[in-house]
């Protein structure tokens, strides 16, 4: 059975970053997409989130592209 393709909001912020090391190894989801403010849009994820949580960086996380939140993107 393939995983749902997902992606997390205000991926940058603190709840974002915990969104995203839920994700990470899921059995029934699998993280493409990362977004957050302009600010962050178009840096690497690893680049633009000042890390918080205890758990590392997830490493398929830390390469994804921030994307804009708008709903033209």
């Amino acid at each position: 059975m393939s995983r749902v393709k997902v992606g997390v909001l205000g991926a940058t912020g603190i709840v974002g970053q915990r969104y995203v090391t839920l994700l990470h190894n899921h059995p029934w989801f699998e993280l493409v997409a990362v977004a957050a403010s302009e600010a962050s849009a178009g840096k690497k994820y690893s680049e633009a989130a000042k890390w918080f949580i205890e758990a590392p960086l997830p490493e398929n996380a830390a390469e994804l592209k921030v994307l804009k939140t708008s709903p033209d993107e």
